[in-house]
């Protein structure tokens, strides 16, 4: 599906060491959680999902809200995005990786995400996280296709590198 405005040309193109071994970890860290999933080691944490949307009929564009709650002590990895992503933390307190460093995010705390963003996080009080999207589809019968719209499967799809071993496959 072709995003709106060509935005997959704004993805953060970084291939550098520190961006594909952070990529990389990323991956291992979320395989691993499914693997544990999958064996019965530990359990998936529910963390609820509300849809909000904002239809625009003269543009024929939607803004398209979703609004995750995680509980305290819980690990997460998010989604990759493909499109710049207003992200609102309006509850709770958090930890993720930024930069190759541990920060602390407070509610409230509100940033726009780049293309090819990927956030894992440590949970340390409940929190509720918004992020805010641009799409064409109008309403929760369509979450589905906004997420082929909005996420990426892969960093690849973005043009991005998800592993040290394809970077050294490039000759860098």
């Amino acid at each position: 599906m072709e995003l709106i405005g060509g935005y997959m040309e704004l993805a953060n193109k970084d291939n550098s060491i520190e961006a594909v071994s952070y990529r990389e970890k990323v991956k291992a860290l979320s395989d691993a959680m499914t693997h544990q999933i999958d064996t019965g080691v530990s359990e998936a944490v529910d963390c609820p999902v509300e849809h909000y949307f904002v239809p625009d009929e003269l543009s024929g564009y939607c803004v398209y809200a979703r609004e995750v709650r995680m509980p305290k002590g819980s690990v997460v990895v998010g989604k990759i995005h493909k499109q710049p992503t207003l992200n609102i933390l309006s509850k709770g307190k958090l930890s993720i990786i930024k930069d190759g460093k541990k920060v602390t995010l407070e509610a409230p705390y509100t940033y726009v995400g780049t293309p090819g963003e990927q956030k894992t996080a440590y949970i340390e009080e409940d929190v509720v996280w918004l992020n805010i999207h641009i799409t064409k589809h109008t309403d929760k019968s369509e979450v589905e296709a906004i997420e082929k719209e909005v996420i990426a499967e892969t960093y690849e799809e973005l043009g991005l590198l998800s592993s040290l071993s394809n970077l050294q496959d490039l000759g860098e």
